[in-house]
């Protein structure tokens, strides 16, 4: 009853964001450039904004014209380190609550400031997904909700001036008394935990979660592949985790079993995380899978809406790159056409380039409503092979569909005067010679890559055949090299 009271209590607070984007489809063009003009009459005097010479920008035009896109963290690096530093005014005007740390495909590690304007317009695209998701699965919030918990896999710290570095779960978003209600309603208390690693984190978390067992409503993570990694570490401790209400062989099991009150598991769906949904479907066991919009540290570009992911634009600034380098507002986009989302947030991100490609599939009113494609910038080009992820991605998309693989990573691998590509994939072993065989055909279809091959600039593709454990272990390795928690990677299959 408790946790019904409170999370009703978080739904009033966001009912008035929920309806405003609603009622206001027709005027995203309006909308979105009143967002625009805030942002650059406020931020005038800052430093960036006295170098751009923010004062006579009077509209979008004048906005492209004078400030530069930001293709590579480094473009403002100094800025943030000038933050981290103690300094003020220098991307935004305000004060700063902390940084978030993620990871880059060139500049390594990434500080990203979170200002109290920055929570506000991730609450902004909150509202609607979390009202549509309360029409859509009725009682969803009647009980407590797993949010998505992973450890950081190195010591969150301060930068030089004592700022905190760091969220430890995604109530961080949250705004004040919401955040503070909302631990009530959490399935998962970190603060009582004790844990060494990684694998106890998870253990930890499960023994909290099974105690709820009967009251999970909701199910709330990122990255599929967190939630099988979760699921597989219940397996390898089953017989010392499980309650007697529970089977005594897991192979009986599945999540409708464990939570038989949950009523949606929310995770993201598109692009890579595509290759995870029929295993996320087996182990659901019949809850149904809700997509999530595309978020990331740097900010939000969609939210789940109806039928579909719709641009959050009441929430940042938003503009839109096509393959020709023209640039297009949100209202001159067109259905059926591929873009790279651009950004300008509270956060001090000033036409920040977030490399994510997006296919418009309607148009409702005024707003986009978009398909995640992937990532643009992740191309391997060690010796001129030009092998995107998206090319990868499509080979193992071909050989999931025909069920010959469980799964299929590609790792650049350049040391010394030898390049080449190592393949790690889950087959049976009636199906190896075929799978590397399919492999090497769609890989020289790219002719930069068979260019590569033909003349000796790249060595024949390396295969490691891999049990199903290993992509846990990957995707733990991979978020421990990149400082992140697990629970947020959006680790592809090209692992670089």
């Amino acid at each position: 009853m408790l946790s019904k009271t409170l999370n009703a209590l978080w739904l009033l607070s966001l009912k008035r964001d929920a309806r405003a984007f609603a009622q206001n489809l027709s005027r995203s063009e309006n909308i979105q450039n009143k967002i625009l003009l805030s942002y650059i009459r406020e931020n005038e005097k800052t430093a960036y904004g006295l170098k751009y010479d923010f004062a006579s920008i009077t509209n979008y035009p004048d906005y492209k014209n004078k400030v530069p896109i930001i293709n590579d963290y480094s473009q403002i690096a100094d800025y943030v380190d000038s933050i981290a530093d103690g300094n003020s005014n220098i991307l935004f005007k305000g004060d700063i609550i902390f940084f978030e740390e993620t990871s880059g495909s060139t500049s390594g590690s990434k500080l990203i400031p979170y200002t109290p304007q920055l929570k506000n317009e991730f609450n902004r695209a909150f509202a609607p997904w979390i009202h549509t998701m309360n029409k859509r699965y009725p009682s969803v919030f009647d009980g407590k909700a797993y949010w998505s918990l992973s450890p950081p896999l190195k010591k969150r710290g301060v930068s030089s001036a004592g700022i905190k570095i760091g969220i430890e779960d995604d109530t961080e978003y949250l705004n004040g008394i919401i955040r503070y209600l909302y631990k009530f309603v959490n399935a998962v208390d970190i603060s009582k935990m004790t844990y060494h690693d990684g694998e106890n984190f998870f253990i930890e978390t499960w023994k909290q979660l099974l105690k709820e067992r009967d009251n999970l409503s909701l199910i709330s993570i990122w990255s599929p592949s967190f939630l099988l990694q979760l699921y597989s570490i219940l397996q390898r401790n089953y017989q010392t985790l499980k309650t007697k209400d529970l089977p005594s062989n897991f192979n009986d099991l599945d999540l409708s079993i464990i939570f038989p009150k949950c009523k949606v598991i929310s995770c993201w769906t598109e692009s890579s995380a595509s290759l995870f949904m029929e295993e996320i479907s087996r182990i659901a066991g019949g809850i149904p899978i809700d997509p999530k919009g595309l978020l990331m540290t740097e900010g939000v570009i969609t939210t789940p809406f109806k039928k579909g992911n719709f641009l959050a634009y009441r929430s940042h600034f938003y503009e839109f790159e096509d393959q020709s380098k023209n640039y297009f507002l949100s209202h001159e986009l067109e259905i059926g056409k591929r873009y790279t989302v651009i950004i300008t947030t509270g956060g001090g991100l000033y036409r920040y380039n977030t490399q994510d490609i997006v296919e418009v599939s309607a148009i409702v009113e005024t707003v986009p409503v978009f398909n995640f494609i992937g990532r643009g910038n992740r191309t391997s080009d060690m010796v001129g092979e030009k092998l995107t992820e998206q090319q990868v991605f499509n080979i193992a998309m071909e050989l999931k569909e025909a069920d010959l693989i469980s799964f299929l990573y590609a790792f650049p691998i350049h040391a010394g005067n030898c390049a080449y590509y190592k393949f790690a994939i889950c087959c049976e072993d009636e199906s190896k010679e075929k799978v590397k065989n399919m492999v090497r055909e769609r890989l020289v279809k790219n002719p930069y890559y068979r260019q590569a091959i033909n003349i000796g600039q790249l060595d024949k593709e390396v295969f490691e055949f891999k049990g199903f454990d290993y992509r846990d272990e990957l995707l733990t390795n991979y978020a421990e090299k990149k400082g992140m928690k697990v629970g947020d990677v959006k680790m592809g299959v090209m692992i670089m």
